[in-house]
């Protein structure tokens, strides 16, 4: 008898989940690291790898706060960075059920032009001349 109740409790769990649609998941993601920083008018190439385990066809969606627009529906695009300011690239992964993003922070900063060695600093000297011909 007890052979029966598991038998059947055993047969209710695989119909329960033989039934069930799993959400996708992201197993890689470039870049590793989910907090950035570039420069304004640098390009960051971002991609993923998903997987689905009832093998649903996968559509993946790019928004981001602010920089060049995005039109990739793949697993990977290129984005622009715009000016300074911290912006957020995420990506979103569908099986036509169920949904999975993720998210980089990204931290645009301005690159430095000064030249090697310069500290880019000038020193000005502010003169007045008095009537007895001395400096302030």
């Amino acid at each position: 008898m007890k052979r029966v109740i598991l038998l059947v409790a055993l047969m209710v769990v695989l119909a329960v989940t033989a039934g069930c649609n799993f959400p996708p998941s992201i197993t890689e993601k470039l870049p590793a690291q989910q907090n950035l920083t570039v420069n304004a008018g640098e390009s960051i190439h971002f991609s993923v790898v998903a997987g689905d385990w009832n093998s649903d066809p996968l559509t993946y969606k790019w928004t981001a706060t602010g920089g060049s627009p995005i039109s990739g529906t793949g697993k990977d695009f290129t984005w622009t960075a715009p000016g300074l300011g911290t912006y957020t690239v995420t990506v979103a992964v569908c099986d036509g059920t169920w949904t999975t993003t993720h998210y980089w922070n990204v931290t645009v900063g301005f690159k430095e032009s000064f030249e090697t060695g310069s500290t880019g600093w000038t020193a000005i000297g502010l003169w007045h001349r008095q009537e007895n011909n001395s400096a302030i």
